[in-house]
């Protein structure tokens, strides 16, 4: 079974996302990672080509797909736009189970076929598989 990602990137090194750790970790549970880029950001652009010839290297382009949009505006944002983007993702995707996955989600690599073998088993017999995250606040609180 191939399974298939994506995700919905406007300007993440902007916002701050661990966007390129969780791509990594996504291709090695992932046959196919989407990235559908709403509006270019000149940093992050360079850091995903470099990721791309990266995979060129050792012929494993294919199981990064970026797709650019330019569609995502900075002002007078509605939710259209998110609906438009979530499908755009869902149509590159071409394996047989999808995942949308949110740009700041690392998986870990050490259990990277457990999680797929889960993954697709689960995902077989349901359509909507939750995936638990375990999220970290780093909020520093003045005594």
């Amino acid at each position: 079974m191939k399974l298939s990602c994506f995700y919905i990137m406007t300007e993440p090194e902007k916002m701050g996302f661990p966007y390129m750790e969780t791509i990594i970790s996504s291709l090695s549970i992932c046959d196919e990672v989407v990235l559908v880029i709403g509006r270019d950001e000149k940093e992050s652009d360079k850091k995903i080509n470099n990721l791309k010839n990266f995979l060129e290297k050792d012929n494993k382009s294919d199981k990064l797909k970026i797709v650019r949009t330019h569609s995502w505006p900075e002002d007078d944002w509605h939710y259209d736009v998110m609906r438009d983007h979530l499908q755009i993702g869902l149509d590159a995707c071409t394996g047989d189970l999808c995942m949308k996955i949110d740009a700041d989600h690392v998986f870990r690599n050490q259990h990277a076929e457990l999680i797929r073998q889960n993954l697709i088993k689960f995902g077989t017999f349901h359509h909507y598989t939750p995936i638990n995250l375990v999220h970290f606040y780093s909020h520093n609180v003045a005594s």
